[in-house]
């Protein structure tokens, strides 16, 4: 049932959960499980930014083009700030089958509902998804080499490679998740909300809506705010020793009034078909890119404490620049913020995080990007635990791509 047609029904009074029902959702969720507590804070401590109306524009092919739906930059204490959604989440999921073309038209339809209860709109939900090389690996080979763009500089190389290891990493993980949602919102409860739906609720938008049965066990919810004074805030409410020197205006935990739009890019401008890759207009994956999602830890501790105030200026605003040429537009678009979880704590504690997500046209830009701008004196506070590249797909097929053609 969609949401449209349970909308124009009397809500339903629901049986009590069977036992059998009951066990499997509550496996299910476990993952998710600090997701949703962190939401439900931030529920609690952010505030619902009072956003101009943006026009009502159909969602654009490019998944992950906000452009036209969120406000443009504007300028705060002298730097040019644009502030996306207030709250993402990225769920990570395994598949526990090679799904079907049945499974494909269920995604399809399950997304179409998502978007039929939360406009795409800031206030609403943002939804893009992406595949992992384990999803492709699924399906026949010769599938990815006919589809999935090439390198022009070297054609042996597909846009989609596996993550590598940055020089500053020492224990990370090239992660083999099979699909990655990211959901944004300013309402974090919209977010909630959308993944216990995908996880079995039966429930969406204070309605019963059918939730959809599909082959995707969810491994992973990493929540990213950003928020001026929200760091801070959360600092306080949990305690941590070092929350009276947090910058009570900043977005981020180490102060810096962050999310600075890059000059002249552009979603559309990050795609491979306006890249240099073989992808030409009308091609399968034309409109797609490669997402590199990278989890962070922050070593606050040293950073306020063992850190003079000196050395932490010097080591926020000395770096080398990414050398590039007059004129030339930066081939990637970032999605970051902070986050608070014991994903990778020593010890299981609740810890400030950095969730770093970019979008390139091509796995091995991220690479370059990496290698031409050496590690900054600020990176010895950061200790990446996880890495991993997904192809996002145009929209037309963010539904289990190339399905129909196996």
């Amino acid at each position: 049932m969609s949401v449209d047609s349970a909308r124009r029904t009397e809500p339903r009074v629901r049986p009590e959960p069977r036992a059998d029902v009951v066990a499997p959702l509550a496996e299910a969720l476990a993952p998710l499980a600090e997701a949703f507590a962190l939401l439900a804070e931030l529920g609690r401590v952010a505030w619902v930014p009072d956003r101009p109306a943006a026009a009502p524009v159909p969602p654009p092919d490019v998944q992950f083009d906000l452009t036209p739906h969120v406000p443009p930059s504007r300028l705060i204490d002298g730097i040019r700030i644009r502030f996306g959604p207030v709250h993402t989440v990225f769920a990570t999921a395994v598949l526990e089958r090679t799904p079907t073309r049945e499974d494909q038209q269920r995604l399809a339809d399950a997304l179409a509902t998502v978007e039929a209860a939360y406009p795409w709109r800031p206030g609403g939900l943002f939804l893009h998804v992406a595949y992992g090389l384990p999803y492709f690996r699924r399906l026949p080979r010769g599938l990815f080499d006919l589809y999935v763009p090439r390198r022009l500089a070297d054609t042996r190389r597909f846009v989609l490679a596996e993550a590598q290891p940055a020089t500053a990493d020492t224990r990370v993980l090239v992660e083999t998740n099979e699909l990655l949602l990211t959901l944004r919102s300013d309402v974090p409860d919209h977010l909630a909300d959308v993944l216990a739906w995908f996880t079995g609720s039966d429930r969406l938008a204070g309605y019963p809506v059918d939730s959809p049965r599909l082959p995707v066990r969810f491994t992973s919810g990493r929540v990213a705010f950003t928020q001026p004074g929200l760091p801070a805030a959360l600092a306080v409410r949990h305690g941590l020793r070092y929350a009276e020197r947090l910058n009570p205006r900043s977005p981020t935990w180490m102060g810096l009034l962050d999310n600075q739009p890059e000059p002249g890019t552009t979603a559309p401008a990050v795609t491979f078909r306006r890249a240099a890759t073989t992808a030409q207009a009308g091609d399968y994956f034309d409109e797609g890119a490669v997402q590199h999602l990278a989890h962070t830890l922050l070593d606050l501790p040293a950073f306020y404490e063992d850190a003079g105030f000196t050395e932490r200026v010097r080591c926020l605003f000395r770096d080398v620049p990414v050398p590039r040429a007059p004129g030339a537009v930066p081939l990637h678009e970032r999605i970051d913020g902070p986050g608070l979880d014991a994903m990778d704590v020593p010890g299981g504690a609740v810890a400030p995080k950095l969730h770093f997500a970019v979008f390139v046209p091509d796995a091995d830009h991220f690479v370059a990007l990496r290698r031409d701008h050496p590690p900054a004196d600020l990176e010895r506070f950061l200790t990446a635990t996880r890495r991993q590249n997904f192809l996002v797909p145009p929209r037309r097929h963010r539904a289990f791509p190339l399905l129909e053609l196996a």
